[in-house]
């Protein structure tokens, strides 16, 4: 994780780019989860060192997986709707797939701990850089821009 943090130091990044937390620790449910966050016009990019996705109906994690993340700042990323059904915002088992809902975005990348820290910060930025530019329609189901993309899975109030 320090070398990808370097690397995205190395960066010209500009003065709206802030670094927010790197690591969670302590007695909460995310104990040794290790990410980073940063918050970028008012979106919120973490970059995980585990990925969450769906095999079928069933929620894993794998935690030698590197999981690309954006959502409004001030939310969550998974949500609940107005008639209370739950959202999960989590795509479905694969490298390229993504989770694209309500402005939340959910990327599966071919990284893994052990990949080159430069071509990892590389892809963050590129990542980050693409929602910005194209935020009016990035959070759209658009074939051209995810290739293999998936809607939340939805659980309803009743379940």
């Amino acid at each position: 994780m320090k070398n990808i943090r370097e690397n995205l130091n190395k960066k010209e990044l500009s003065n709206d780019w802030k670094f927010l937390n790197r690591v969670q620790s302590g007695r909460t449910c995310a104990k040794n989860h290790k990410w980073i966050e940063m918050d970028v016009n008012q979106i919120i990019f973490i970059l995980e060192f585990q990925t969450l996705c769906f095999d079928e109906d069933k929620l894993n994690c794998y935690l030698d997986k590197i999981q690309f993340v954006a959502y409004p700042r001030l939310e969550t990323l998974n949500y609940r709707s107005s008639n209370g059904d739950l959202h999960i915002m989590y795509p479905n088992k694969g490298d390229g797939n993504y989770c694209v809902g309500n402005k939340r975005i959910v990327y599966n990348t071919k990284f893994n701990c052990e990949s080159d820290s430069e071509e990892v910060a590389e892809s963050f930025i590129g990542f980050i850089e693409n929602i910005l530019k194209d935020s009016n329609k990035i959070y759209e189901h658009n074939p051209r821009i995810y290739g293999k993309d998936s809607s939340p899975k939805v659980y309803t109030h009743n379940d």
